[in-house]
């Protein structure tokens, strides 16, 4: 193995995201350090990709089928609303 030189890392963070960094290492059981590896190793190039819009749309798709199916007052017409609303959500995050 190579001699390998570690390289020090400063950081300057908001009051609310050095909160929030607290908060994830606890979550995750890390320390500062080993959360900084996860995170580079773990980071995607885009949330928007074509397998997602395309999940998505599946997604979006069956739930209106179901309503169709199902009279408004059971309760799978809930849950496809609950669904419905969801799919919603992520499409925001998406744009």
């Amino acid at each position: 193995m190579k001699d390998e030189k570690k390289k020090v890392l400063y950081v300057e963070l908001s009051p609310e995201d050095y909160e929030l960094l607290e908060i994830q290492l606890k979550w995750r059981n890390l320390d500062k350090t080993n959360y900084i590896r996860y995170l580079i190793r773990k980071d995607q190039d885009d949330i928007y990709s074509p397998k997602a819009v395309g999940a998505l749309n599946g997604v979006s798709s069956s739930t209106v089928t179901i309503m169709n199916m199902v009279s408004e007052d059971s309760d799978i017409y809930a849950e496809c609303v609950k669904l419905r609303e969801g799919v919603a959500a992520l499409w925001q995050c998406l744009s």
